[in-house]
Parts: C-alpha cells; sequence; structure tokens
C-alpha cells in the first residue's frame, strides 16, 4: 500500500518493521474490504479506512 510505504520509507531495512508494515497492510486492507462490502464507495471507504472519519462501535 502506497501510504504504508510513505510511512514506513525510512525503516525498509529493519525486518521488524517490513512484518509489521505486512501485518497493517493487511489489517488496513480487510477493513477497507469490509466497508465496501457495507455499501460505501470506493473514496468512502478509503477515508473511513484511513482517516477514521467514522464511529467505532467496538
Amino acid at each position: 500500500m502506497k501510504y504504508l510505504d510513505g510511512v514506513f520509507s525510512a525503516y525498509e531495512d529493519e525486518r521488524a518493521v517490513r512484518e509489521l508494515k505486512e501485518e497493517l497492510s493487511v489489517d488496513l486492507k480487510e477493513r477497507l474490504s469490509d466497508f465496501k462490502a457495507q455499501g460505501y464507495d470506493e473514496e468512502a471507504a478509503y477515508n473511513m479506512t484511513f482517516h477514521r472519519r467514522y464511529k467505532r462501535n467496538h
């Protein structure tokens, strides 16, 4: 994901950071997919995933 690439660009050589980046990427893709499955369009789902402009029910 480009977003995570930018956030972690200075730390690419660190194994633990690469693993964390991969885990975050999977989690974010799942969240994005969940929002789209709930009927949100791509832009809204993206904004809700990356900018947290929603209320969590948890």
